[in-house]
């Protein structure tokens, strides 16, 4: 508390004892000071559930108001859900792999992108990142670290995947359909998937230590 804040208020205070002193109605003054006791210790609590528990706090309201669904993830405009025939038709004919991977169909675009797909309908959407490539998905762009990604979507809601290559790891958003795969602690691969179910994970992998 600043000097000037400190006078002001000890003002107000010894103002309030001499209108008191003065005063012909003085029950009605002590209900008002009490109104205003009450009143100062449920901030004075307020505030301090609010410094203790500040995080926890922002952590929910930013969660409940800002849910991003499957279908606002894109990119290049390209979602899971969407048609391959309305994919092809605003951006050229993709080209089609001979043999499935994982029981997908996989159609690649020059430009990275990769749309693995059942049904004629895309159900994951990867994105390969190229040298200076800045192109970004959902917060993340191409290059972003570890701590980019923590710093994004909060470390308790990020799972982080080990493989057999110590240079890679995968990072899964547990309230997102959402992965980025890191080599030597920059992105060099993301993902947008239909289900949570759709991941994709390499065979040998586990949650790191």
């Amino acid at each position: 508390m600043t000097l000037g804040a400190g006078i002001f208020l000890s003002a107000i205070f010894l103002g309030c004892v001499f209108l008191y002193i003065k005063s012909d109605n003085k029950p009605r003054w002590r209900k008002t000071v009490l109104f205003i006791f009450f009143f100062t210790i449920v901030c004075f609590v307020g505030f301090v559930v609010y410094v203790v528990f500040k995080d926890d706090i922002k952590s929910f309201f930013v969660q409940s108001t800002n849910e991003i669904t499957t279908q606002e993830l894109s990119i290049y405009r390209i979602k899971p859900g969407d048609k391959l025939t309305d994919i092809q038709f605003q951006n050229g004919k993709a080209k089609k792999e001979k043999e499935r991977t994982k029981g997908y169909s996989v159609y690649k675009y020059e430009m990275g992108i990769e749309i693995w797909a059942k049904d004629e309908t895309a159900d994951i959407v990867f994105y390969g990142c190229k040298p200076n490539d800045f192109t970004i998905v959902d917060k993340i762009k191409c290059g972003a670290t570890e701590n980019d990604i923590f710093n994004a979507y909060k470390k308790e809601n990020v799972v982080v995947v080990c493989t057999d290559d110590v240079e890679d790891r995968i990072y899964e958003l547990k309230n997102k359909p959402l992965s980025f795969v890191l080599q030597k602690n920059r992105v060099i691969y993301m993902g947008i998937f239909r289900t949570y179910e759709d991941r994709f994970r390499p065979t040998h992998q586990k949650p790191c230590a």
